[in-house]
């Protein structure tokens, strides 16, 4: 059952953190500055990276699927950021990445079904 709570807030906390990103960081940097903001971040990155990681050992399928829906996600926010021809290049690599995002979250759909 706690695969399914930790699935269904990972598909949650992706939404609203794409949704609300630049809210968030600004409200970080103004609360703790620009430094402790980047080291927080870094930090945070590489905590929740370990817990992703055990949880992928875990629930490889849900793991997988979370995948999907972040690329999704991370993929609907890169294009709405298409404003001119001047950053279609950066939202072009942000949405390849996204890609093989996705790809690897059917990758781990797959294998941890058995296939």
């Amino acid at each position: 059952m706690i695969g399914y709570h930790l699935f269904v807030s990972g598909i949650i906390g992706s939404a609203l953190f794409g949704i609300y990103q630049h809210q968030i960081m600004a409200w970080l940097v103004n609360l703790f500055g620009k430094r402790a903001t980047q080291l927080t971040t870094g930090s945070a990155v590489v905590v929740i990276g370990l817990l992703a990681s055990w949880y992928r050992l875990k629930a490889r399928v849900n793991y997988g699927l979370i995948e999907i829906a972040f690329g999704a996600i991370a993929a609907y926010v890169a294009a709405g950021h298409i404003v001119s021809a001047d950053n279609v290049f950066p939202a072009m690599m942000t949405l390849g990445g996204c890609v093989y995002v996705v790809a690897r979250g059917c990758s781990n759909v797959l294998e941890g079904w058995g296939f």
